[in-house]
């Protein structure tokens, strides 16, 4: 492993990069010499709070600026070499650029107890899987307005207020639009869906309303 100078690479480091390379040769994602060299894409080491090793991935210095601004992960995307939010709900604690690979620990929240009652609750019967798991989106975008930890970039766009995200909802929209693939459409519709439930969430717009006004155009 190359090393800058005066700097020194630990066990724990050199255990985590043996790691993603396993990783990397289960076939979950691109072996290392086949990452495009021209974009100076590097491994990206994603742990937990503790330093647990969570999965391995890619990106360069337009990523690691984006969760930098953005406090979410930001990746290659494997097939189109397109840097794209990682699609998972979770606070960036820190990302750290260490010359050969870039290294990040995430902080992954999960609704407290009541919101997931609420957002599961029978009494809107006949709601499907689909609608349960938007619901509970919901319930927790409007928890972390209601808190605004740290980190989180669900906080960060609350915090700028609501052109902010008009703004945001229509680049996920424009993004989408441009998207090709059926990969790399999943992950635009599903940015477009956690924005637009944002903006529905700063406006005090329910997703039930939303949920019966389609219901209405059957």
């Amino acid at each position: 492993m190359k090393k800058k100078a005066g700097e020194i690479i630990t066990e724990e480091d050199a255990e985590l990069l043996d790691a993603a390379d396993e990783e990397g040769d289960s076939g979950h994602h691109k072996a290392r010499q086949e990452a495009p060299e021209a974009s100076a894409n590097r491994p990206l080491i994603v742990c937990d709070e503790k330093g647990g090793f969570l999965f391995f991935t890619w990106t360069n210095a337009k990523g690691h600026a984006k969760s930098l601004e953005q406090g979410a992960l930001w990746a290659v995307h494997p097939d189109t070499d397109k840097i794209l939010p990682s699609g998972k709900e979770a606070r960036l604690r820190q990302i750290q650029d260490r010359g050969d690979y870039y290294y990040a620990e995430v902080l992954v929240d999960e609704p407290d107890p009541e919101t997931r009652k609420a957002a599961a609750s029978p009494e809107e019967g006949g709601r499907t899987e689909t609608q349960g798991i938007l619901a509970e989106l919901a319930a927790l975008i409007a928890q972390r307005r209601k808190e605004k930890p740290d980190g989180s970039y669900t906080t960060y766009l609350f915090q700028e207020g609501p052109d902010k995200i008009r703004k945001k909802t229509g680049e996920e929209a424009v993004e989408l639009i441009l998207a090709r693939g059926p990969e790399e459409i999943v992950y635009e519709a599903a940015d477009l869906l956690y924005h637009m439930l944002v903006l529905l969430e700063a406006e005090g717009i329910a997703l039930a309303d939303v949920l019966e006004e389609l219901k209405s155009r059957r």
